[in-house]
């Protein structure tokens, strides 16, 4: 039986995300992946999870007539190779137990096709999305209902089960024309920069007023279809219920909060306490992202910025941000960090996204890097013109 209703302990969440995440990687097939955990949905009636996941399918290019046919693979000759069908036996094996264990020649035949390491990820991979069914991080459905999945809902399965080098790419946008832009180069979500949109606004960075941000984003939320998480600095001295309010009502799926003002590092442990009033009175229906700035601020070694980030996890974050970490240092800091991890791409060089997700990044941001290169861009237009 599926209980459809919000965790109680967001942690709980965190934790069996780390379960799939874990067995996504060691599987290192996210296209498989997705296949096992859509058909052990379709045994456990999981809406939620089929509208999640099947929309990650096609991200990872699963095709329509394998998602067509897939309640009735083995029936499905030439659709699914021999790999896949052994995967899908286990997968039902495991989610139905009908004799009350797995039989033998489900499991060796499973073994012919993924070595020992493998296929104790992919039975991981069949444990966890179980989980995932019976235990719901949705809103509460009605009888008989079904769960259509908001923008934050999508916006946060992006961040799930990302594979070494194929991090999340979130553009910039400052307005509402950089962000149609970018939406049609096909970027399933976006993230606004606080100095590309205070650029565009005519301010310095962290001069704008929390009102022309806040409408700011509103206007590019209005003119896009796909998820916009806002950059809001450090939260404009609101009280975490009204910060909340003001990016539901302007539309933002998510949110970028800083752990520094005016370049002096707040307190981790009041700053993390602050985050979990955030993420209270947000429940599920914001994605945050909490930056570290120990390196911005001069501060090289990367214990202090694991030891924040923990923090800002148990309070709840979703994602952190070692915003300035070197790219050599991305392997250790991904070691020490549960959850994604946000990485800030080189403004100009440097690795590709690519690169930084073989590293460790789970997503990659640009700050206001893209707002910086159209205005160069369009200096050199000026400058012909002149």
């Amino acid at each position: 039986m599926t209980v459809r209703t919000r965790l109680l302990d967001p942690a709980v969440g965190r934790a069996l995300s780390a379960v799939s995440a874990t067995a996504k990687k060691g599987l290192g097939d996210p296209a498989l992946a997705e296949l096992v955990v859509i058909r052990a949905s379709q045994l456990n009636h999981c809406a939620f999870c089929l509208d999640m996941h099947l929309a990650l399918a096609r991200e990872y290019g699963v095709s329509e007539r394998q998602l067509d046919l897939l309640a009735a693979w083995e029936e499905a000759e030439g659709v699914f190779d021999e790999r896949e069908r052994a995967a899908l036996a286990l997968t039902e094996a495991v989610t139905v137990l009908t004799a009350g264990f797995v039989p033998d020649e489900v499991y060796e035949r499973a073994a012919r096709h993924f070595d020992e390491t493998r296929l104790a990820h992919l039975i991981g991979l069949v444990v966890a999305i179980n989980n995932w069914n019976r235990v719901m991080v949705s809103r509460r459905v009605p009888p008989g209902g079904v769960h259509t999945m908001t923008k934050a809902d999508v916006f946060r399965a992006l961040h799930q089960s990302r594979v070494p080098g194929d991090p999340l790419v979130l553009p910039g946008p400052w307005d509402a024309a950089s962000a149609r832009v970018f939406t049609e180069a096909g970027f399933p979500a976006l993230a606004t920069p606080s100095a590309g949109v205070a650029a565009s606004l005519g301010y310095e960075d962290g001069q704008v007023p929390a009102d022309e941000m806040f409408a700011a984003v509103a206007r590019i939320v209005r003119a896009v279809d796909v998820p916009v998480s806002a950059d809001v600095e450090a939260g404009y001295g609101l009280a975490p219920k009204d910060l909340v309010e003001r990016l539901l009502e302007v539309g933002a799926v998510g949110c970028n909060l800083e752990d520094s003002t005016d370049g002096v590092l707040k307190d981790p442990r009041a700053h993390a306490a602050w985050l979990a009033e955030v993420r209270e009175a947000a429940g599920d229906r914001l994605f945050v992202n909490a930056r570290v700035d120990t390196f911005s601020c001069g501060i090289g070694d990367p214990d202090p910025a694991i030891e924040r980030a923990a923090l800002y996890v148990a309070a709840g974050a979703d994602c952190v941000y070692p915003i300035g970490a070197p790219p050599e240092i991305l392997p250790l800091l991904r070691a020490g960090i549960q959850g994604p991890v946000n990485v800030g791409a080189p403004a100009d060089g440097g690795p590709s996204p690519a690169e930084l997700g073989a590293l460790g990044a789970t997503r990659i941001t640009f700050g206001p890097g893209l707002q910086r290169r159209a205005a160069r861009a369009l200096r050199e237009i000026a400058d012909r013109l002149a």
